[in-house]
C-alpha cells in the first residue's frame, strides 16, 4: 500500500479500530462496511425470495418460461432488474471479501 498522510482526527479514530497497523485498521473497518452492505443485500435479496416464493435462479427460470404472473408489468420487470443488482452486488461484495479477509486475519 502506498504511503498516505493521514489527517490526526483519523489517526486517532484509527486507535479504536481493532488491528496493528494502519493498513491493517483500515482493512479491517472496509470489512465492516463492506459486510454490512452484504447484510442489507440479504434483506433485500430475502424480500423479493419471499415476494415470489422462490430464489433469483428459480424466478429467472420461471421468467423465461413464462410462468412469472404480469411478467411484463412495471412492477414485475423493475422488481427483475433490482433483484439483479442485488445478486451482482451481493456476488460482488463476496468476491472482494474473499480477498480481503486473508490480509486481516494473517497479521
Amino acid at each position: 500500500m502506498a504511503g498516505i498522510a493521514l489527517d490526526k482526527r483519523i489517526e486517532e479514530a484509527l486507535t479504536l479500530i481493532e488491528g496493528r497497523t494502519p493498513e491493517e485498521k483500515i482493512v479491517f473497518s472496509v470489512i465492516k462496511v463492506l459486510e454490512h452492505r452484504l447484510e442489507d443485500c440479504h434483506r433485500k435479496l430475502g424480500s423479493y425470495e419471499a415476494k415470489y416464493g422462490m430464489p433469483f435462479r428459480s424466478f429467472i427460470r420461471a421468467w423465461e418460461k413464462g410462468e412469472i404472473p404480469g411478467k411484463h408489468s412495471s412492477e414485475v420487470e423493475s422488481d427483475y432488474m433490482d433483484w439483479e443488482a442485488y445478486e451482482m452486488e451481493r456476488r460482488n461484495l463476496l468476491r472482494v471479501l474473499r480477498k480481503l479477509r486473508p490480509v486481516v486475519s494473517k497479521n
